[in-house]
């Protein structure tokens, strides 16, 4: 599902440990979320962090967010990511590392058969 390492790469160029760190911290920590976000541009700034590394971090710090607060509606259950594919295939990994495995769905393939099914029903609803 992931190229070898596990980095999902594109623009800046991608760092799998420190999205797993990221996430990770923000899945415990959700209220250490905004002082993180404003730690990356000094990080980049005072620490030489490397555009691949902060580009990381901002997607493991929001991505945790998001999954913190939906967590019982993916926690333990089987679940599906359709989007664009880099995305889909961040948050699939993101999943991954809290042991829910995400199966990726084509999001065009996914607007096609929801656009064919919405003309379908209304077409039943008009006869």
């Amino acid at each position: 599902m992931f190229p070898p390492g596990g980095g999902i790469t594109r623009g800046a160029g991608w760092d799998a440990a420190v999205f797993a760190e990221a996430l990770g911290d923000t899945l415990s920590r959700p209220a250490s979320l905004a002082a993180k976000l404003f730690a990356i541009r000094a990080e980049t700034l005072l620490h030489d962090l490397s555009p691949a590394a902060a580009n990381a971090m901002l997607s493991g710090l929001l991505i945790g967010a998001e999954l913190a607060a939906a967590r019982p509606y993916w926690l333990g259950r089987d679940v599906v990511v359709i989007g664009a594919e880099l995305l889909a295939a961040r948050y699939a990994k993101a999943l991954e590392l809290q042991g829910v495995p995400a199966s990726l769905a084509d999001a065009d393939a996914m607007v096609r058969a929801g656009l064919a099914a919405a003309r379908n029903a209304t077409r039943e609803a008009a006869a």
